[in-house]
C-alpha cells in the first residue's frame, strides 16, 4: 500500500512538472506572436483624415523618431483658397502601450513654438486681430497604442516660394525642403452625402459640416455635427467646455482673409446653440448650429473653423 502511494506521488509530481514546462514553453512562445500581431497592427496608422492607411501609404513628407518613441510625422504640405500655407503633421504611437506627448503647459509651449520657413525668412501661424490663432490648440495629450493624433497651422507664405521648412520644438531636426502642394483637401472616405466638408476631431469623432446658409436676418448660419464612428463611448465637452465652444468657432472668408466670429444679441448672448457634457454613444451623433455675420455677397469660399478639428474648407453659403 505504502509503494503505491509513493508510486502516486512520483506520477502526481511528474505530471506537474510537465505542466509547469508547457506553461514555461507556451508563456515564451505568446508574447511572440503577440509582437507578430503589434507589428500588423503597426502597419496602419490614421491617414491626414484621421482613417487608417497602410503605413506604406500615408505618404507622409517627412518623419522623426522622438526619444519617447512617438513618430513625427509631416503629412499635408498645401496652399489653400485663402492663400495660406497649411501644414498638418501627426504624433504616431507605434509601441503597444499609451505614450504622454505633453502636459496642458507643455502643449501650450508646442503650440506657440510651431514655425516655418521659406525664402530666408520666419513664418508663425496667423493670427486674427481678435487673437485667434490659425492652428490647432494644442492640451494635455497622451497617444493610445497604435493610433496618432493630427495638428495642423497655417503660414503667411509667399506664393513664389515652393518649399518651406517646418520647425516643431522637441524635433531635434527641421521638416526641411518639404514641397507646397496644390489645394486639394485630404480625401475623407465614408462620409454621408449630405455633407459639405468633414475632418477628425482629436478624440476619434467626425466632424461634419451639414449646412451653410444666409438667414432672412443677412447672418450666415453653419450647422454641424460631432458624429462617432468608432464602437467606443467617447466623451466630446465637459460643462465648460461646452460653454465656451461659441467663443471658439469663427467663419472666414478666404479670399479676403477676414474673420467672423459668433454673432451676438444686444445682451451680449451668442446665436448659436448652447451645449452641455457631451459624450457619444458608438454610432450616435449631435448637431449644433452657430450663426455670424454675413460677408459680401461676393464672397465664394469660406472655412469653417471649430476646436480641436482641421479647418472645414471650401464651403459655399447658399
Amino acid at each position: 500500500m505504502k509503494r503505491f502511494v509513493l508510486f502516486a506521488v512520483i506520477v502526481l509530481v511528474l505530471l506537474l512538472i510537465a505542466l509547469l514546462v508547457f506553461l514555461f514553453v507556451f508563456m515564451r512562445t505568446k508574447p511572440d506572436s503577440d509582437a507578430d500581431s503589434l507589428q500588423r497592427g503597426a502597419s496602419s496608422s490614421p491617414g491626414p483624415d484621421g482613417r487608417s492607411a497602410p503605413a506604406q501609404q500615408t505618404g507622409a513628407l517627412a518623419s522623426e523618431e522622438l526619444p519617447s518613441g512617438l513618430i513625427a510625422e509631416v503629412v499635408r504640405v498645401a496652399r489653400g483658397k485663402d492663400g495660406l500655407v497649411e501644414v498638418r503633421w501627426r504624433y504616431r504611437n507605434p509601441t503597444d502601450k499609451p505614450i504622454t506627448l505633453c502636459s496642458n503647459d507643455e502643449g501650450k509651449r508646442l503650440a506657440a513654438g510651431v514655425y516655418c520657413s521659406s525664402g530666408g525668412e520666419k513664418h508663425t501661424p496667423v493670427e486674427f486681430p481678435s487673437g485667434k490663432r490659425l492652428a490647432s490648440e494644442i492640451g494635455w495629450t497622451t497617444v493610445p497604442p497604435g493610433k496618432a493624433v493630427l495638428f495642423w497651422a497655417k503660414f503667411d507664405v509667399p506664393a513664389e516660394n515652393p518649399h518651406v521648412a517646418f520647425f516643431v520644438p522637441g524635433l531635434l531636426l527641421p521638416m526641411e525642403d518639404l514641397p507646397v502642394g496644390a489645394d486639394e483637401p485630404p480625401s475623407v472616405t465614408e462620409t454621408p452625402a449630405d455633407v459639405l466638408a468633414a475632418g477628425a476631431h482629436v478624440t476619434g469623432l467626425m466632424v461634419e459640416v451639414l449646412r451653410v446658409r444666409r438667414t432672412p436676418e443677412d447672418l450666415v448660419e453653419v450647422r454641424w455635427r460631432y458624429r462617432n464612428p468608432t464602437d467606443q463611448h467617447i466623451h466630446l465637452f465637459s460643462s465648460t467646455d461646452a460653454e465656451a465652444l461659441p467663443s471658439r468657432v469663427f467663419l472666414v472668408d478666404d479670399a479676403a482673409r477676414s474673420e467672423y466670429p459668433v454673432h451676438r444679441d444686444a445682451d451680449g448672448v451668442p446665436t448659436a446653440s448652447r451645449a452641455a457634457f457631451t459624450t457619444l454613444a458608438p454610432g450616435k451623433s449631435v448637431t449644433f448650429f452657430a450663426r455670424f455675420p454675413a460677408p459680401p455677397e461676393t464672397s465664394r469660399s469660406m472655412t469653417f473653423y471649430v476646436p480641436d478639428t482641421p479647418p472645414l474648407a471650401d464651403l459655399t453659403i447658399e
